[in-house]
C-alpha cells in the first residue's frame, strides 16, 4: 500500500524546522511528526540518530537505530511503523532532489550513490564521522538563519562541502558491500559519462542512443528507472549548466556563447534560455552582475 505523500512544505515539517526554505530543511525536534502510519516522502531525508533510539520499516524491513546510526531515506521510499524513544535526539536534513541535483552533479558517478542507498538506508558511523557530520550540520543552522547578502551561496556551499565528506564515508561503504552493474545500471553510467565529457553538448536523444547502440525508447526507459528523469532532462540538466557558466564566468557575447554551444540561431538559444532559466540570456547575466558585481 501506497501512503500518503509529504514533502517539506508539509506544516508538521515547517512547525519543526530550524530553517525550511522549501528546497532545504533541518530540524532536531520531532515535536507532532510521526511515522505510524504509512507515508512517502518527495525528499531526501538524512537522519542522525544523536540519543536514544527509533525504529522504522523502509520499504517492508525493519531498522533500529541508536547513537552514531545514520538513515538515508531516498525520494518514494515507503516508510511506516517507526518508534522514538522518549529521550531521542536527532539532526535531520531534508532536501529536495531537483536542490540536490542544482548543487551537486552527477559527475564522478555521484549516481551510484542513489543506487547504494536505495537498497541500503541505514549505516553506522565512526565517532570521528558523527563529529564531521555534526559540524556541518550546528555550522547549517547557524548559516541559515543569519542575514547575509550572500545567504544563499553560503548555504549552497556549506551543503556542497556536506555532500561531498559524507562522499568520503560512502564510496567505502559502497566498495565494500559492492555488487555487479546490471545492464541498466552500465547503460546509465555509461550515458552519463558520454554527457559529462562531451562539450558542446549534443541536444538529440537519439545521438546518445545511437553512441550507446541502444534505441531511444530503451535509453529513456533505463534513465527514468535509475536517474528518475527523462534523457532530455538529463541533457537539459547539463546544458543549462554550460551556459550558466559561460554567461557569468566570462565576458563573451550571447552569440559567441550560443555558437560555442553550436544552437542553429540567436533566436533559438533565447528561447532556450528564457525556458529554462526565467529570463533572456542578457537579462539573466545582468541579473547576476547586479546581485553579484564584480571587483
Amino acid at each position: 500500500m501506497i501512503g500518503e505523500k509529504k514533502n517539506l512544505n508539509d506544516p508538521k515539517i515547517v512547525n519543526v524546522a530550524t530553517y525550511n526554505d522549501g528546497n532545504l530543511a533541518l530540524w532536531d525536534d520531532w515535536g507532532d511528526i510521526r511515522l505510524n502510519k504509512t507515508i512517502q516522502t518527495n525528499f531526501f531525508a538524512i537522519v542522525l540518530c544523536i540519543q536514544g533510539k527509533a525504529s522504522v520499516h523502509i520499504n517492508g524491513n525493519l531498522y533500529v537505530a541508536g547513537p552514531g546510526d545514520l538513515f538515508v531515506c531516498m525520494p518514494d521510499v515507503i516508510l511506516n511503523d517507526a518508534l522514538i524513544s522518549a529521550d531521542f535526539r536527532c539532526h535531520c536534513i531534508g532536501v529536495t532532489a531537483d536542490y540536490i541535483q542544482r548543487i551537486v552533479m552527477m559527475t564522478n558517478n555521484n549516481w551510484n550513490v542513489r543506487l547504494f542507498f536505495e537498497s541500503h538506508p541505514f549505516m553506522s558511523l565512526a565517532p570521528s564521522e558523527v563529529e564531521e557530520f555534526c559540524h556541518y550540520y550546528n555550522m547549517l543552522c547557524r548559516k541559515a538563519v543569519q542575514p547575509s547578502r550572500y545567504h544563499r551561496e553560503i548555504i549552497d556551499g556549506l551543503i556542497t562541502a556536506f555532500f561531498y565528506d559524507m562522499r568520503t564515508i560512502m564510496d567505502k561503504l559502497i566498495q565494500s558491500s559492492s555488487r555487479p552493474f546490471t545492464s541498466g545500471e552500465h547503460l546509465f553510467k555509461c550515458f552519463i559519462d558520454l554527457l559529462v565529457s562531451m562539450y558542446p553538448k549534443n541536444r538529440r536523444v537519439s545521438y546518445y542512443a545511437d553512441r550507446l547502440h541502444v534505441t531511444p525508447k530503451y535509453l529513456a526507459a533505463v534513465c527514468k528507472n535509475i536517474g528518475k528523469k527523462t534523457p532530455s532532462q538529463l541533457i537539459d540538466l547539463y546544458m543549462v549548466k554550460d551556459i550558466e557558466y559561460l554567461l557569468t564566468h566570462t565576458s563573451k557575447s550571447i552569440k559567441e556563447i550560443a555558437i560555442e554551444l553550436d544552437f542553429p540561431t540567436l533566436s533559438f538559444f533565447g528561447k532556450y534560455v528564457r525556458q529554462h532559466l526565467g529570463a533572456s540570456p542578457k537579462a539573466y547575466r545582468e541579473e547576476v552582475l547586479r546581485q553579484h558585481p564584480k571587483g
